[in-house]
């Protein structure tokens, strides 16, 4: 069907969007001048308030029917025959018939997606308190897989949180005692760069909120200064490091992610820590992708370490 766009016809008022000729169009209008509710259809604003009344109408027209809809001067009109409606309509209820059952298929999909990836974690809870870390690792690529495999339901559980597992695994995986194992899980399977930082600040987060729980310094405002003297603070910082310094063995000449173990060093206030693992960075000729590189970096470090110190 083609539609004919901005019509206008002398002594008529209307703009039409139509699949009709000029002659239809002034006979429909005979029509449509006698009928009340087109004579009311308008826009109208009045202070903060806008009113539209709509005419939606089909006008038997010849040997068929004109669907109209439109407001004031503008109007759309399609003109069909009974047995061309008949089909449109028939047409019209088997898209929608299709719809219901596209959308009663997703969500089985959807439903049988959460049962396979319920069951994955209550494996994975199994094989934590088993402490299989084999296991685990086999468990967490299931579940990725399981993601891959099913695209398409991204959009209808990614705002849940049910699509987005990075959580969860890092809780898992910062469970594993073996370090070594865990970062040659990430390097065996080319997981990208920000699984690693995600490890070490799952890792030290859960133990940080687990001292902080401990010591119940709520509305206390010294409580970080408080944490940061507990005996095991220190022993967390270390296996930390620990993590890190094994990452870069894994990647030695990836600027990403130094500036990221960087950047974690200067939030927990150790400065010097950071400014080691700059002059590293920089003695590899590594970027870490600002305009001002490493170098900039230990300039503004080094400087914020003489301010601490009162230098």
């Amino acid at each position: 069907m083609e539609l004919r766009k901005n019509i206008t016809i002398e002594d008529i008022p209307v703009i039409w969007q139509t699949n009709m000729t000029d002659e239809a169009l002034r006979s429909l209008y005979l029509d449509l001048a006698c009928d009340s509710d087109f004579q009311n259809s308008h826009l109208s604003i009045g202070g903060s308030r806008i009113k539209l009344s709509l005419f939606h109408k089909s006008i038997p027209f010849r040997d068929g029917a004109c669907m109209c809809i439109g407001f004031d001067n503008q109007i759309t009109a399609i003109y069909r025959t009974e047995a061309e409606w008949k089909i449109f309509l028939a047409r019209r209820s088997e898209v929608n018939e299709l719809r219901i059952e596209q959308h009663d298929e997703k969500k089985v999909e959807i439903l049988l997606f959460r049962t396979q990836d319920d069951y994955l974690k209550e494996k994975i809870a199994k094989s934590l308190t088993a402490r299989d870390a084999p296991g685990i690792f086999t468990l967490v690529l299931e579940r990725v897989a399981l993601r891959k495999n099913n695209e398409g339901l991204r959009v209808h559980l990614y705002t849940s949180g049910c699509w987005d597992i990075e959580q969860h695994t890092m809780d898992a995986l910062r469970q594993i005692p073996d370090i070594d194992a865990v970062i040659h899980f990430f390097a065996e399977n080319n997981w990208d760069i920000s699984w690693f930082e995600s490890y070490w600040e799952a890792y030290f987060s859960f133990h940080f909120r687990r001292i902080e729980a401990l010591m119940d310094l709520r509305n206390d405002p010294g409580w970080l200064a408080k944490v940061r003297q507990y005996p095991e603070y220190e022993k967390h910082l270390a296996l930390t490091l620990d993590i890190q310094e094994k990452a870069l063995l894994k990647f030695p000449c990836n600027g990403r992610l130094f500036a990221s173990v960087i950047k974690f060093w200067e939030r927990n206030d150790r400065i010097a820590q950071a400014i080691e693992f700059c002059e590293r960075a920089i003695k590899y000729s590594l970027s870490d992708g600002s305009k001002q590189g490493f170098q900039g970096r230990l300039r503004r470090l080094e400087s914020k370490l003489r301010r601490a110190s009162g230098i």
